[in-house]
């Protein structure tokens, strides 16, 4: 079985800190409509107060980011969708239809296994460019580049990162990096997520046989009707493995510091097309407060210092060389975590751990591109 891999960074804060004034899909809307000219700081400002109670779906923030007056006001609005994939869908995307019966849930769910079974077969070798957004907050107090923050700062946009990733022969590669406002950060920079063409569907899956998939609701998708299943996994049962760096160790190694990693339970969601179990959208949220949190040599003091590791993917039609296929369109990866932070004391001067903080990855992933080569056979003679 693969593994699913994240890498994280000590960064985090409880998404709660966020916004104090809730807001659902519908009451986002009315305020980007009244305060649309006031302006791109006093709208960015308004944004960074708000935190929604229900899913802002992929088609509807690419709606109302085309109507923001600038980039700032836009990388708010992603901001705030993003701390709400893993949320409920409003009411309206909640189809009242009855759930099928046992035997029709059987069958949806068994053309989802048949889906995932073939679907890195289908692909062909390709390329796409994955541009990365890195978003994290600030909370008041943190020394961070000389500075400190007087007050609690929401995720704010960093940096953004461009990549191209290949997929040869069912593997998937990740090729050099470009940088906007960052410097990429390997293993630093939030959850990297990989295995999206995929590992990850074939993951989940073969875990979830060992806990539980059950039917959840009928949701309204963009091309039609959408079969929602729950699933969970147990620890024992896990190949969620999470990776973080790094926390304070003992001994020489990394000047302290270490490498925390371990495997967690988790549950989620998967939403595919009830007809041919295409996977449309899958999400995993870490339960790292089940299972041993104390298996870390050292001393955390407080036991893990991850606090979140989530995944939401969101898979659409593209087309490579001619053909359409179902791939990777999105991805928000959110953790928590705490930051290192230099402690001074009467054995002198090592790391320790800080405030938790939010770090939030935003993925796209475009410009879909089939691996071509092409050869022409020149025969040299002598003409009689």
């Amino acid at each position: 079985m693969r593994e699913l891999v994240l890498f994280l960074t000590a960064l985090g804060m409880t998404l709660s800190a966020i916004a104090a004034e809730p807001v659902t899909v519908e009451q986002l809307r009315a305020v980007l409509a009244r305060e649309r000219e006031s302006g791109e700081s006093a709208l960015v400002a308004r944004l960074s107060v708000l935190q929604l109670t229900e899913r802002l779906n992929s088609q509807e923030l690419t709606r109302l980011k085309a109507n923001l007056p600038g980039e700032k006001s836009r990388a708010a609005l992603v901001s705030l969708a993003d701390a709400s994939v893993f949320l409920a869908p409003p009411r309206g995307e909640i189809e009242g239809r009855a759930a099928p019966d046992l035997a029709e849930q059987r069958q949806i769910a068994a053309r989802i296994v048949d889906y995932v079974a073939s679907a890195s077969h289908r692909l062909p070798n390709f390329f796409a460019t994955r541009t990365t957004a890195h978003f994290e907050d600030w909370p008041s107090g943190y020394q961070k580049k000389g500075m400190v923050a007087g007050r609690y700062i929401p995720p704010q946009l960093t940096g953004t990162t461009l990549s191209v990733i290949s997929y040869r022969n069912g593997a998937e590669v990740l090729e050099a990096s470009k940088s906007k406002r960052a410097k990429p950060k390997p293993i630093n920079g939030g959850l990297e997520v990989t295995g999206l063409f995929g590992p990850v569907m074939a993951t989940v899956l073969m875990d979830s046989s060992k806990g539980y998939l059950k039917w959840s609701q009928w949701e309204t998708g963009d091309h039609g009707s959408l079969a929602v299943f729950a699933f969970a996994v147990p620890l024992k049962a896990s190949s969620y493995e999470v990776k973080f760096c790094c926390v304070p160790g003992p001994g020489p190694a990394m000047q302290g510091r270490m490498l925390f990693s371990r495997l967690t339970a988790y549950h989620g969601e998967i939403a595919a097309d009830p007809e041919d179990g295409t996977i449309r959208r899958i999400t995993l949220i870490a339960d790292l407060d089940k299972g041993d949190l104390d298996s870390l040599a050292g001393d955390l003091e407080a036991g893990s210092p991850i606090l979140r590791a989530d995944i939401f993917v969101e898979y659409g039609q593209v087309e490579i060389g001619g053909k359409l296929y179902t791939c990777p369109v999105r991805s928000v990866a959110i953790s928590l975590a705490k930051a290192e932070v230099w402690v001074k004391d009467e054995s002198g001067k090592h790391v320790g751990l800080g405030p938790v903080r939010t770090y939030i990855n935003d993925v796209a992933f475009a410009d879909y591109h089939v691996f071509r080569s092409e050869a022409r056979i020149v025969t040299y003679g002598v003409e009689p």
